[in-house]
């Protein structure tokens, strides 16, 4: 059976929230939110933040096999940017492409609003780094302490991200102002 993909809407919550808590479960050091924060969230809450982010999901037979999280930069001279926030798909389907169907599509669906596409990974999550460099991700620097995960031991701890970027053709025309501009 193969992956359906579709962005999700605000009456995919309860689907969503399942799937999310699960990741945030499962690889804690891994996300920008936290189990406790995300577990706490009423429904109305997920739905409007739902409502701010663009939301890929994978389904299988109807059940939601994993997720990635598209934020897109507002300002006019970034607007071709979008910064992906998050990415899981459940144990059951790893290895199977799952994740790389819900990637590509993500990118070609995309297209039409952005040529950039940057994220962050923990630096020592080397299967996810190879994952990424597959679907044409490529590494561009490390952010040291871009996630701080508590105290430990008295000392802050840290993680440090491999930033990665993936530049694909912008299949959107030039706004009218500068394809005429251009044609000049």
């Amino acid at each position: 059976m193969e992956l359906q993909c579709r962005m999700l809407k605000p009456e995919d919550a309860e689907l969503f929230r399942s799937v999310r808590l699960e990741a945030l479960k499962e690889a804690p050091n891994d996300f920008e939110s936290s189990f406790e924060s995300e577990s706490q969230m009423l429904l109305p809450e997920l739905q409007q933040l739902m409502q701010q982010h663009a939301i890929v999901g994978g389904l299988l037979a109807g059940q939601l096999k994993g997720f990635a999280i598209i934020d897109a930069v507002r300002l006019p001279r970034l607007a071709h940017r979008a910064r992906l926030s998050s990415v899981y798909v459940t144990r059951d389907v790893r290895g199977t492409g799952a994740a790389e169907s819900m990637l590509n599509w993500m990118l070609k669906e995309f297209t039409r609003y952005f040529s950039l596409y940057r994220l962050g990974v923990r630096e020592d999550n080397e299967r996810a780094i190879a994952f990424f460099k597959k679907v044409g991700f490529e590494p561009i620097g490390v952010e040291p302490q871009a996630l701080f995960l508590g105290i430990n031991d008295g000392k802050p701890e840290f993680v440090n991200e491999l930033q990665m970027a993936c530049i694909r053709e912008r299949k959107m025309k030039a706004p009218a102002v500068q394809q005429q501009a251009n044609d000049a």
